[in-house]
Parts: structure tokens; sequence; C-alpha cells
């Protein structure tokens, strides 16, 4: 009877491990395992008309062209300045400066002269018979330096208001420097003429060197005034210029009184053809001039 016993006893512990073996195979009780299985991510598909937002602004699609698309000029970034990075600019400002330098280097007497000169009477007259006694060349090489100077000032003025006369700015440039070569060209040939008709060649002549030495020193202020002009900011250029045509003006004036009293003795009798001379001389050209510079900006 207690083998018996012992038999099913033995029989119940052996079902009951064989049944808890099964269900450990089955699952773990203490393995951690996700309750759900994750899906595999699926990429977005695009937007539609459809799936889209519809209170969003869509711009419609254009229509696919055949045709290449039209390749578009570069746009430069503009300067900050106003005539710009321009090595032609450069050069000219050099080499009017390397010029001013070694004349007034060499011919610094001649210069100080000329300054001594604008006031003062008696010495226009004494460098006036130097020049008659041959000292003339030096005297020429500086007024051609004030025609390189006058005509890069003008040059200026039109380039930075932009008006090129279809021309390249070498073409301008040498235009402007003969322009202003040819204007006092023909005021001291008019001089000269009026000198051969009437009595008073030896005032004609003393008139006509005083423009030479009036030039001489303008010449040597305007060099310094170029260079700040071509690269001073656009907001002084106006500035400057308008200094530059004061100081331009201002010598215009205290010659015009030199003139004055060169013709004091002949005011009374010959003033019809006085004022003729003025008229036709002095004032009429800049009337022209400016006429012209006017009419290009417009």
């Amino acid at each position: 009877m207690r083998t018996r016993l012992y038999i099913w006893s033995l029989f119940c512990c052996l079902l009951a491990f064989s049944s808890l073996q099964a269900q450990t195979q089955k699952e773990n009780p203490f393995e951690l395992l996700p309750r759900v299985k994750e899906k595999p991510i699926e990429k977005p598909a695009p937007e539609t008309a459809e799936t889209a937002n519809p209170f969003d602004l869509v711009e419609p699609e254009k229509k696919k062209s055949s045709a290449p698309a039209p390749i578009l000029p570069i746009q430069k970034e503009e300067s900050d300045k106003p005539f710009g990075s321009n090595s032609f600019l450069l050069g000219i400002i050099l080499f009017g400066l390397i010029l001013m330098a070694i004349l007034v280097t060499s011919l610094r007497p001649f210069i100080t002269k000329c300054y001594r000169a604008i006031l003062n009477e008696n010495m226009l007259n004494q460098i006036y018979r130097e020049r008659e006694t041959g000292l003339f060349m030096p005297y020429f090489l500086l007024y051609i330096m004030f025609f390189i100077q006058a005509g890069t000032f003008l040059f200026l003025i039109l380039k930075f208001n932009k008006t090129s006369f279809g021309t390249s700015p070498l073409v301008l440039l040498i235009a402007s420097i003969l322009f202003i070569a040819l204007l006092f060209f023909l005021k001291h040939l008019l001089l000269a003429v009026v000198g051969a008709i009437f009595p008073i060649s030896k005032e004609t002549k003393v008139y006509s060197f005083t423009i030479m030495v009036y030039s001489i020193i303008l010449g040597v202020a305007l060099a310094p005034a170029n260079l700040m002009i071509a690269y001073a900011p656009s907001e002084l250029i106006y500035l400057l210029i308008g200094a530059a045509l004061l100081l331009i003006v201002g010598l215009y004036i205290v010659r015009g009184f030199r003139g004055l009293l060169l013709a004091n003795n002949y005011l009374r009798f010959h003033i019809f053809h006085f004022l003729l001379y003025i008229c036709t001389v002095e004032i009429v050209p800049v009337l022209v001039l400016y006429k012209m510079i006017t009419n290009q900006l417009g």
C-alpha cells in the first residue's frame, strides 16, 4: 500500500515538472518583452494638393519646358566709391603727382616768384622782364602742368556725374586737357592780335603773362585737389569740387583786377573796346563751358 502511494506521488511530481518545463519554453515570465511590436518607419509621402493644408498658399507648379533656362548675367556689386576701383584713374592721378613733384623740386624758385607775383606788381614786372630775356622754358613747363591738372579736374567732374560723351576714359581725359589748352591758346592769340592792332602791345603782353602766372599757381593747387576728389567719400566730393571752384573763381577775380590796373590808362578812352574784350574773351568761354557741362548733366 505504501509502495503504491510512493509511485503515484513520484508520477505526479514528474507530471508537474514536465508541464512546468513546457510552460517556461513557451514564455519566460522574467523576460521583458515589448507588448506591442514596433512597426517599420515609413517615409512620409510628398504632400499633394489633397493632403496639404488647404489654407497654405502654394504656388502652382509650372509646366516643364524642354527649352533650357536663360543664363542671366552676374550683377556685380556696385562700389561705395563713386569712381570705383579704376586703375586708369589711379594712373592719371599718380602721373599728375609725379609730374608736379619733379617740376616743383627742379623749378621751386620760379614757383615761389609766381606765388609772390600774385599780389605784388613789382615782382610780376620783374619775372616778366626775366621771361623776356630768355627764361621762358621754366614757365612754359609749369604752364603745361596747369593744363594737365585743369584737364584732370574737368575729367573728374564729368566722370563723377557719369558724363562720358560716348567715349572711353582715355579719350575723355585727353579731350579735357586739349580743351583747356585750346581755350587758353585762343585767349593768348586774341591778346596778341589786339596788341598788334591797337597801340597797347606792351600791356597785352604783360596781361598774357599774368594769365600764365596765375594759371601756374592754380595748377599747383589743383594737384592735391584732384587727389582728394578722386578718392574721397561720395558725400564729400561735392564739397571738395565746390571748394576747388571757389579757388578758381577767386583767382579769376584777382586776375581780373590786375588786368584793370594794367589797362587803367586806356579805360577812359577805350571803354567800349575793353568791355568788348571782357565779354568776348573772359565771360563767353566760361559760359560756353558751363552750358556744355549742364547740357550733359541734363
